[in-house]
């Protein structure tokens, strides 16, 4: 469809769309709304307008809106009603997966890349208890410190963006614990240390899936991680 490809997870399908994918502008701007393109306008960095102006318009394909889709100060978007969405980019690809509120309270997806998270930042990322479960597990997996490393990092970003809009109530990277990973399953799961909304207290289990992708044998590779938060 349009050059957008897609990964089906157990609970979600992400879209994505490569940055190698050719697209006119003159073709997206016809699918933005004016505000959207306002936006884009307001940007200095070239690379910030076309990163934009690409994932409005990966959106528009899915969504039927005549809203824009544009961020609050907190970072939220309205998304369409009836609708849950979540987004993620880098500079290669921009990932966006949708799904129906009757399904879900909320969902959070984020891509990293493979290696990104190098072992000087584990502190700023990870308790000294998570550091030590990731030695382990890649002592016996033979798994890079630095790939579980930005596994946990991607999840712990997909858990805020699926988090954060129930409850809005900021938490941080050591408000979450991380206490398994699974390579084989591509399972990933933690515990609340802080309440983030009335729906996930304080000491909830939360799992998540987790698998890597590329454009193609060349290119970055990259962890896709997926957070759902059930309905009551």
């Amino acid at each position: 469809m349009n050059g957008i490809q897609q990964i089906n997870l157990p609970s979600l399908s992400v879209n994505l769309l490569y940055a190698s994918t050719p697209l006119q502008q003159e073709k997206i701007d016809k699918a933005l709304h004016a505000l959207e393109i306002e936006k884009i306008n307001s940007f200095g960095s070239t690379k910030r307008k076309i990163e934009y102006r690409r994932s409005r318009w990966l959106m528009r394909q899915f969504l039927n809106s005549a809203e824009p889709l544009i961020a609050n100060n907190s970072g939220i978007i309205s998304w369409p009603q009836g609708i849950l969405a979540s987004l993620s980019h880098k500079e290669e690809v921009i990932a966006f997966a949708f799904t129906d509120k009757n399904k879900y309270k909320s969902i959070g997806i984020d891509i990293e890349y493979k290696n990104g998270a190098k072992s000087e930042l584990a502190k700023k990322i990870c308790s000294a208890t998570e550091i030590n479960l990731l030695k382990n597990i890649a002592l016996d997996s033979k798994e890079d410190f630095s790939t579980l490393l930005s596994i946990v990092f991607s999840f712990k970003e997909a858990v805020f963006k699926a988090h954060y809009p129930i409850g809005k109530i900021w938490f941080y990277f050591d408000d979450f614990e991380i206490i398994g990973i699974n390579l084989n399953k591509q399972l990933i799961k933690g515990t609340l240390k802080t309440k983030t909304s009335e729906l996930t207290p304080k000491n909830s289990l939360i799992t998540g899936i987790f698998t890597f992708f590329r454009e193609q044998e060349t290119s970055p590779e990259f962890i896709l991680s997926s957070c759902v938060v059930q309905s009551p």
